[in-house]
């Protein structure tokens, strides 16, 4: 008889990504679908439901040809906060209106004054603003108003797959949090939020933990993906929660680093823990038991990805060469030759959350180079890091290491620098798509084909601080902040003129 073997699903914003393993975690094989967003206005983003499920079709048939009859649970990963109206019959209405959509300002601010952002805070672990479900819905009630009255349902990415897969409807705890609809200590839907947006709480999926059984794969939507209906299907999670059960943070001490557009830091924790400043939103974990509390930095990898695109690359490379950035700071000194780089390209600090402090560059002089940018910049994303890291401590939660995964553990520099700053060991986790195996691991644990959590499925790579760079840091993370004061200041005073 063949192995049996479990498939985790990673439905995200730019594509889809699958990893089919065996029950003990090795990777059997990987696929990947891309898709695009729409952007019909400025400050718009859609995506098409249908596009969704045809890159999970093609992605799961890709990872599975020719083991498709030994796959036996499977469970999903999905990008949270993408809102999809859909009719009696489950059918989308209108395109989805994406997690980065930012058409609901003013939704926002109504919600807002209405029950005030420590409220919403409380209930939800998240701040009202403009990218969220809750205000996707009152816009569409405002706005779209004959649409709003045919809409049977609002789904969301997970839901919407998993009743193609089964027939059924329901959504995990991760997932529900990131809709602003959802409150987070009584795990359950919040009438009162509803009532704001205008969504009677029977137009949403019934909630239910992650790594339960959903059920079986319709007939249906075997055919299209390979698979045999016996395949059993596992109630998944928010993708980053996901990535964290898929690197193994699921102790107190443990910190996922995922370094994609926006890096995001998820601290595992063993009970609920709010955070005055609302730096970090807290969140049920994929496991039971466990919570999580989660920050994102909007702009890491995409203030990144903008400095090597301008100064790295060459005029006719498209291709970001992140390879040409490594080589000439392999020998480079801790401090870009005096330059401090304010990454805030988002324009909002993660720390603190205060916003209207964009990116800025202090300390340039005739003598630097373009390597010494990117380097500062490089070095001021560590240190923002550091300055959340500081906010965690403050919070009672010690972290230990940081776990690394995404793009930036391509680069040999950035990751030594990360941890030179953060004054943490920084491990590597040779895991591939973190997000894809949390899932396949919850199909595994959710099917009672293992007991617990699988380790690392190869040999990790660890990078400790160099303690006299770590030093340095410690010194230059006081000029950052200082230099972050003193320019917010000046940008508050301009504002009031």
């Amino acid at each position: 008889m063949a192995e049996p073997l479990v498939l985790g699903v990673d439905v995200g914003t730019n594509a889809t990504k699958c990893v089919l393993c065996t029950a003990k975690g090795d990777v059997v094989a990987q696929s990947r679908r891309d898709y695009a967003l729409q952007h019909p206005r400025p400050g718009w983003v859609e995506q098409d439901p249908e596009e969704l499920w045809t890159a999970v079709v093609g992605a799961v048939r890709e990872a599975c040809a020719g083991a498709g009859q030994s796959v036996v649970a499977m469970s999903l990963s999905c990008q949270g906060g993408t809102t999809i109206p859909v009719d009696s019959q489950m059918r989308p209405l209108r395109p989805a209106i994406s997690w980065l959509d930012g058409r609901a300002a003013a939704e926002g601010k109504e919600l807002v004054e209405l029950l005030g952002q420590e409220a919403i805070y409380r209930a939800t672990g998240w701040e009202a603003h403009a990218a969220l479900p809750v205000l996707h819905i009152a816009w569409l009630r405002k706005h779209e108003p004959e649409l709003f009255g045919r809409t049977a349902r609002f789904l969301f990415v997970n839901d919407f797959i998993l009743y193609r897969l089964t027939g059924e409807l329901l959504m995990d705890p991760s997932d529900a949090a990131l809709t602003l609809l959802y409150n987070v200590e009584d795990d359950r839907w919040d009438p009162q939020l509803c009532a704001a947006a205008g969504v009677r709480v029977e137009q949403l999926s019934p909630i239910a933990a992650s790594g339960r059984v959903v059920g079986r794969l319709l007939s249906s939507a075997a055919r299209e993906l390979g698979l045999s209906t016996e395949v059993v299907v596992i109630n998944g999670g928010h993708d980053q929660y996901c990535a964290a059960l898929g690197a193994g943070v699921v102790r107190d001490g443990d910190v996922l680093l995922s370094c994609g557009t926006a890096w995001v830091l998820l601290a595992a924790a063993s009970r609920l823990i709010r955070d005055p400043l609302h730096t970090f939103a807290p969140g049920r974990h994929v496991l039971p038991g466990v919570w999580g509390l989660l920050c994102s930095m909007p702009a890491a990898g995409a203030a990144m990805d903008w400095a090597v695109r301008n100064l790295a690359n060459g005029p006719q490379e498209e291709e970001l060469r992140y390879d040409r950035v490594d080589e000439h700071l392999k020998a480079a000194a801790p401090g870009a030759g005096g330059l401090l780089f304010l990454p805030l390209l988002a324009g909002v600090e993660a720390a603190t959350r205060r916003s209207g402090q964009w990116g800025a560059i202090t300390g340039l002089a005739l003598g630097h180079s373009r390597w010494d940018m990117l380097q500062s910049l490089m070095e001021g994303v560590a240190l923002e890091l550091r300055w959340i890291l500081q906010r965690l401590q403050e919070l009672g939660q010690l972290p230990q290491e940081l776990r690394m995964v995404g793009g930036a553990t391509r680069s040999t520099i950035w990751p030594q620098i990360v941890a030179n700053a953060s004054g943490l060991p920084l491990t590597v986790p040779q895991v591939s798509e973190a997000a894809s195996r949390g899932a396949a691991m919850l199909a595994a644990l959710g099917a009672g084909l293992c007991q617990e959590v699988w380790a690392d499925s190869g040999q990790a790579r660890t990078i400790r601080p160099v303690p006299e760079h770590a030093l340095f840091y410690a010194e230059l993370f006081a000029r950052f902040q200082a230099t972050f004061e003193a320019l917010y200041s000046v940008s508050c005073q301009s504002s009031k003129q």
